[in-house]
């Protein structure tokens, strides 16, 4: 999964536990590290939530060159061409295609581990992140 995404994390079910659940986290532009997804994700078994059949998978976006800020690198699931707060924002749709075939990899994997139950998994993001979910849910096969 290194391979696919810029990073990623995974948290298994507790041990022994038989997994029944996928719950896949998107980090949102500019964030490279998808631990923190995981861990505030992890933190609602204070309110009693039961984690111990779910594996959490955290993805973060690869490196990119965003056009509106000058080529500066950081993590995005697509270019920004341009960033207004007026209009919508003109983005890389290649890069958007691009990614959707990435993450749809990563659904065909974790349906594939659920026995090909893709109703127990889902898929949540931040920011970009949460746009790149909808994105994939709306146009997964």
């Amino acid at each position: 999964m290194r391979e696919i995404i810029g990073s990623a994390r995974v948290a298994e079910p507790a041990t022994g536990a038989e997994h029944h659940v996928t719950v896949v986290l998107l980090c949102g532009f500019m964030e490279a590290d998808p631990s923190r997804l995981v861990h505030w994700f992890q933190r609602l078994t204070e309110h009693d939530l039961s984690l111990e059949t779910v594996r959490l998978v955290g993805l973060a976006a690869p490196k990119r060159s965003i056009t509106c800020y000058d080529g500066w690198q950081t993590s995005s699931w697509f270019d920004y061409i341009t960033e207004t707060y007026d209009t919508e924002d003109v983005i890389d749709e290649a890069q958007l295609a691009q990614s959707r075939r990435l993450l749809n990899q990563i659904v065909d994997a974790e349906i594939a581990r659920l026995g090909g139950s893709s109703e127990r998994l889902v898929m949540l993001g931040f920011s970009q992140g949460g746009n790149m979910a909808y994105d994939v849910a709306l146009n997964y096969p």
